[in-house]
């Protein structure tokens, strides 16, 4: 039997619907899996060879009824951007259980056992992405098994897996392995540039643009935050802004000051007082309207920006990588940065510590390497040595 090809369709706008989970006319039309969900091209496949793939098949379609779904329930306990990227873990997984014949929506995931997790391990290990042509990172491995433990979990829930049955299939490993971390931090040169190429923009839009960029880098947020972000939930007396339905469905708090708060008073004289979202549309003709942004303006708008600024290009997340960054690198103790960025554990904080790298450059230069090179010359010159390593003189 040959390979199966799993056709990736082209992602567009909207081809994730979650209106109504839970009913029949939800539909989840999701990518094959990589490590970037969002970074591969349209109409790429991935090669499936049954023969290699090391568990049994789960080829029979199942339909669960609209209130008992385990997929749609644990989907709905996610925020919207991981709802994205979990769908698209179990599409995959769904295709190379049963060999290219199911997809998510149709799986039997409440028959799956420790071999069929064990199997979904090692085929997640031997992929490679579309996209880079390199083994899939540990970190995505375990995106994809952890998204399988929680639909398996809701099958628990729902009395379709026994206690014992559910943790016989989910004890298996995690991916062996560290990924050096995504993202970077913008230095103080580029942030200064950046809010400087916002107001050279002496349109509204020109003032929303930096207002959002400061909910990112001065109040370290989330892109879905940015967008949910209400007038009603900012102080301007106080810069106390609340952070409502955050990532958990957590709450916080955040304060805007100094420049933060400018921009956020400088884009409200044109915004005026209206109920509504915070950081609004603005037409070409600088016409504002008073309804909710989407997360791709957000990312449009730092790619504009960041262009204009003349640096290096950056994601809505590198604000808030950057924000956090830099408290834990003026001293700001780990407890309040973990409270101020909504992180339920530390060690999620500490992985926006780039302090480490700073330290591991200066121990870098503690090396001397007897290495000359001569820009005046296309010739470089080495000490002369002798056999065993020591330097000859003339």
């Amino acid at each position: 039997m040959g390979a199966i090809c799993v056709s990736r369709p082209p992602v567009a706008a909207g081809w994730l619907r979650f209106g109504s989970i839970g009913t029949d006319e939800s539909v989840m039309r999701t990518p094959i899996y990589t490590s970037d969900p969002q970074g591969d091209t349209p109409g790429q496949t991935l090669a499936l060879e049954p023969s290699a793939l090391p568990c049994p098949a789960l080829d029979q379609a199942h339909r669960y009824g609209p209130t008992r779904d385990p997929v749609r329930l644990y989907l709905a306990r996610l925020s919207p951007g991981s709802r994205r990227v979990m769908a698209s873990a179990l599409q995959s997984v769904a295709r190379m259980l049963s060999r290219g014949l199911l997809d998510a929506g149709t799986t039997p995931w409440h028959h799956l056992r420790y071999e069929h997790l064990q199997g979904v391990r090692a085929w997640l290990l031997a992929t490679l992405s579309p996209k880079t042509g390199k083994p899939l990172a540990a970190s995505s491995v375990n995106r994809a098994l952890c998204a399988v433990r929680g639909v398996l979990k809701e099958c628990w829930r729902l009395n379709l897996l026994s206690a014992e049955e559910l943790a016989r299939a989910v004890d298996v490993e995690r991916a062996p392995g560290n990924s050096l971390p995504t993202g970077r931090c913008l230095d103080i040169g580029e942030i200064t540039a950046l809010f400087a190429a916002c107001q050279r923009d002496t349109s509204p839009a020109g003032a929303r643009d930096a207002a959002l960029l400061a909910l990112g880098y001065a109040g370290g947020m989330r892109r879905a935050e940015i967008v949910g972000a209400d007038l009603d939930h900012y102080a301007p007396e106080t810069g106390r802004l609340e952070v409502r339905h955050g990532k958990g469905n957590k709450d916080r708090v955040v304060f805007m000051r100094n420049g933060g708060a400018d921009a956020i008073r400088a884009w409200l004289l044109f915004r005026g007082t209206e109920h509504g979202p915070l950081v609004c549309p603005v037409s070409k003709s600088g016409k504002i309207e008073i309804r909710r942004l989407t997360g791709d303006t957000v990312y449009r708008v730092t790619m504009k920006r960041g262009k204009e600024a003349g640096i290096k290009p950056f994601g809505p997340h590198d604000l808030r990588r950057t924000c956090l960054s830099e408290m834990l690198d003026r001293g700001v103790d780990l407890a309040t940065v973990r409270t101020w960025a909504g992180h339920s554990s530390s060690d999620t904080t500490i992985l926006y510590d780039r302090r480490g790298e700073r330290a591991l450059e200066t121990a870098a230069g503690t090396l001397a390497v007897p290495y000359r090179f001569d820009a005046t010359s296309t010739a470089t010159t080495f000490p002369e040595v002798d056999s065993e390593g020591g330097r000859i003189g003339r």
